[in-house]
């Protein structure tokens, strides 16, 4: 059965026991999907769970994990977002780690994305969505 094909939100006990399966399963395109119907339900309950799949062998699937972990705008996780955004390879996982920074309020983190828009990569994605999250950070942004 397709992931895309649940319907309804999941359980928070469901949540905790499909998620390790799904990304033991699935190929990585298939488990930013599971990612993504889980969220869709209680998402707060699987925090450890996509923290786990943000360190998973497959960038989508931590991009995927660091996204649904960043459009919680939970500051007190300002920290893991930055480990990820120094530890990761992609810069496409890195990108989305700059962004939940800027979701989570923390104004504090703003010389940490001053440093970051300095940073090259393709098409300058590391800048812009260090520039983005500092826009955020400023309020010049909508939620």
């Amino acid at each position: 059965m397709s992931v895309h094909r649940i319907r309804r939100p999941l359980s928070p006990t469901h949540t905790v026991m499909l998620l390790p399966v799904a990304l033991s399963l699935f190929a990585g395109c298939s488990r930013s999907a599971a990612l993504e119907t889980i969220a869709a339900g209680d998402g707060r309950a699987a925090i450890e769970l996509f923290q786990t799949a943000a360190a998973d062998a497959h960038s989508q699937v931590r991009r995927a994990a660091i996204r649904i972990l960043g459009g919680m705008g939970d500051q007190t996780m300002v920290p893991f977002f930055r480990n990820r955004f120094v530890a990761d390879d992609s810069y496409l996982v890195q990108v989305e780690a700059l962004r939940a920074i800027g979701r989570s309020g923390d104004q504090s983190q703003l010389e940490f994305l001053r440093q970051a828009s300095e940073m090259s990569s393709p098409r300058d994605v590391i800048e812009n969505a260090a520039s983005w999250a500092i826009e955020e950070l400023a309020g010049r942004r909508p939620g």
